[in-house]
């Protein structure tokens, strides 16, 4: 008997090749949760950056829009700075070595 007779059903048993897909499945699983957890990752470095960028360039509203036009004078004191000004504060306080060892201030 030949194992191509037509009439003769084929059975698979454990002398059958076993097909490439089997047990991929698992690994392709594995890889789509790393892919989805490495993009959601991405997104929130992303996101987190976003938002600290925002807050560093913000300077919010200035005081000087809430003093009444006949005001007689006007003294602002602004604690907190544009973010071109913070930069230049560290790079000054760098300077000192004295500071820069108390406040524990590295190139970071």
């Amino acid at each position: 008997m030949s194992t191509n007779d037509p009439a003769r059903p084929e059975y698979l048993g454990s002398d059958s090749p076993v097909s490439e897909q089997s047990g991929t499945g698992r690994r392709g699983g594995r890889r789509a949760g790393v892919l989805v957890v490495g993009t959601v990752a991405v997104a929130a470095v992303a996101g987190a950056g976003a938002f600290g960028l925002v807050q560093l360039l913000s300077s919010g509203a200035s005081p000087a829009s809430a003093v009444p036009a006949n005001a007689i004078g006007y003294v602002s004191l602004d604690l907190d700075p544009s973010a071109a000004q913070k930069i230049e504060a560290f790079k000054i306080l760098r300077k000192f070595p004295g500071l820069k060892s108390e406040l524990k201030l590295s190139s970071r």
